[in-house]
């Protein structure tokens, strides 16, 4: 069976209440979904580094930022 990818785009690059929620979910459904975090680079990257999460890091979160 084939896992499913879920993108969680957040427009914020720091550690709040949303992102808090996005990576629990994230890590209760790693063995089942493959997950990609996108959000403005900020200090939410040392959250995303010490749970391991693939994650893209961008200066603006814009359209021509996603397709990339």
């Amino acid at each position: 069976m084939v896992k499913k990818t879920v993108l969680h785009i957040l427009n914020s690059g720091k550690y709040s209440g949303a992102e808090n929620v996005v990576i629990t979910i994230i890590n209760a459904t790693k063995d089942n979904i493959n997950s990609v975090y996108i959000s403005r680079k900020g200090s939410i990257a040392e959250n995303l580094k010490e749970n391991k999460i693939k994650n893209y890091l961008v200066d603006r979160l814009t359209v021509f930022a996603l397709k990339r």
